[in-house]
């Protein structure tokens, strides 16, 4: 089945009380005709998502909801644009100012020092140590990156890649 009409069927058919479960991530179209659906990544932002949602439901057809050879359901369509335009609950939590204030930079100095030094590099052979060997520069260097990702609110994709090293400890096979 069309990756497409599967997430429809997915959709619909996938009920709980009453109410069809949409996705929380959804992809945007890459494809330059709009009425062809080209998956492109996955969009963690609400606002793009629901951007992907609607450039989803155009290649499928919905531009069509008010046109009598239309598939769709109007009512099921309304309330699902309905659903759409509703504030998601995690907007109206009002977080905690403890978890969100900005790192300072004698957290960033502690948690440089406090690091173990005899741990191996990573993919940028970076270890501990030369990080603690820096001294002041280096503290103001990662400072600086860190409040760059504060801003953003991403961290670097490297930063999820390790170097995974298997090592021999004896004995038979398993």
């Amino acid at each position: 089945m069309n990756t497409a009409w599967q997430l429809l069927h997915d959709c619909k058919y996938n009920e709980v009380e009453g109410k069809p479960q949409l996705p929380s991530q959804m992809r945007t179209n890459k494809s330059i005709d709009k009425r062809l659906w080209w998956p492109d990544h996955i969009q963690r932002d609400p606002a793009i998502g629901k951007q992907g949602y609607h450039q989803y439901r155009y290649a499928l057809g919905h531009d069509l909801l008010g046109h009598p050879a239309c598939p769709w359901d109007k009512d099921e369509a309304t309330r699902v644009q309905a659903d759409l335009d509703a504030p998601h609950p995690s907007d109206l939590h009002i977080p905690d100012p403890q978890l969100n204030m900005r790192p300072t930079r004698e957290e960033i100095k502690t948690q440089i020092k406090h690091l173990p030094s005899d741990k191996a590099a990573g993919p940028d052979e970076i270890t501990n140590r030369i990080l603690q060997a820096g001294g002041e520069q280096a503290v103001d260097m990662i400072y600086m990156y860190m409040m760059i990702i504060w801003e953003v609110q991403t961290y670097p994709g490297a930063w999820a890649c390790a170097l995974m090293q298997p090592i021999y400890k004896g004995g038979g096979k398993d």
